[in-house]
């Protein structure tokens, strides 16, 4: 009986090793068997992939070193502007996430708008990623920062060498992954909502500023 429940504490200790990182496993044993506590009522598993990469004014600075400063302008779709949205990116909206936008607008020394930057939420397999994305005039993206992140194996998704894809595109790219963009392998889900989130965000930029 004894070499019984060694061999499933031992299944179960490996069983834990692979499915859990090592700060995990601590917390799951400290609370589960401890406290005997509910472990998924005190531990957000999610949370233990967060992380914070940049600040909104770290990024701004990143996108616009010349811009003495900002200005911020929010803007919330209407109805029908959310249909607009939607048709011409071709792409379904979150109404919990694609309702509201904040747009900040970067200014020289004679007070001219010399770019804008855009803040945006996109679902990730483990998530929310959020993102910057920075515009021309014309309405071409300039580059895109991820803020902060819950992701495991969809990290790449903050990498330059999935980012910089993005530079250069406007409404006029089908911005879509298999086609004028690569996604990563192994995190189809966040490569294609931040390649989804992108797409919508130049069709959003061109409502509100394009002439």
């Amino acid at each position: 009986m004894a070499a019984v429940k060694r061999s499933l504490f031992a299944a179960a200790g490996l069983m834990t090793f692979l499915f859990f990182t090592p700060f995990q496993f601590f917390n799951h044993v400290f609370f589960r068997y401890i406290l005997r506590q509910n472990v998924s009522a005190v531990f957000d598993i999610p949370s233990i992939y967060a992380q914070i990469l940049s600040s909104v004014e770290e990024a701004l600075r990143v996108f616009m070193p010349d811009a003495v400063s900002f200005v911020t302008e929010d803007h919330r779709l209407s109805v029908s502007q959310f249909e607009i949205i939607q048709n011409e990116a071709e792409v379904s909206l979150d109404p919990e996430l694609d309702r509201e936008f904040r747009f900040i607008a970067g200014k020289n020394n004679s007070g001219e708008i010399i770019g804008y930057a855009a803040q945006d939420h996109v679902r990730g397999k483990w998530g929310l990623i959020h993102y910057m994305i920075a515009f021309d005039l014309s309405g071409r993206v300039k580059d895109v920062m991820v803020l902060e992140y819950q992701e495991k194996r969809g990290r790449p998704v903050a990498k330059r060498r999935f980012l910089r894809q993005f530079i250069g595109k406007n409404t006029g790219h089908d911005i879509r992954l298999m086609k004028d963009i690569r996604g990563i392998t192994g995190a189809s889900i966040s490569s294609n909502g931040m390649t989804n989130g992108i797409r919508k965000m130049v069709h959003v930029f061109k409502l509100f500023y394009g002439k």
